[in-house]
């Protein structure tokens, strides 16, 4: 994304955190539920989980699904501090430190307010319409 003065921000996967209760088959059919978001200053955190859908056997229960997986997913908003420069063959071949090495690439900034209030909003039809 790229904001009005020009900054490029990115949204780039920060942490996952995946349980895995039961082994998924090869083309079986599951479904994937996003059983919660927060939305933080810098990041949005996506709480998922994946179920295996069971035959109902002449079963009264209402729920026949089989959770295989949960996850945490914390996706970060950042903003590239690098930019790219030409270098001389003298450069190149130098013995100086790399300064790419020593200066993050990255920095977290906040989620841009338009993006923030459309995503809650999304959040909040999401949560109103399950009710």
């Amino acid at each position: 994304m790229q904001t009005d003065s020009g900054e490029v921000q990115h949204f780039v996967v920060s942490q996952a955190d995946l349980q895995y209760k039961r082994a998924i088959l090869l083309d079986e059919v599951i479904s994937v539920r996003i059983d919660k978001v927060e939305l933080k200053p810098a990041s949005i955190i996506f709480y998922q989980s994946i179920y295996r859908n069971l035959p109902n056997h002449g079963s009264t229960e209402t729920d026949n699904s089989q959770l295989l997986s949960s996850t945490k997913i914390v996706i970060a908003c950042v903003q590239n501090l690098v930019k790219p420069e030409p270098m001389s063959n003298d450069e190149i071949d130098s013995d100086k430190p790399d300064t790419a090495a020593t200066t993050p690439p990255m920095r977290p900034i906040r989620v841009p307010k338009k993006l923030r209030v459309t995503i809650k909003q999304a959040i909040d039809e999401q949560v109103n319409g399950q009710q």
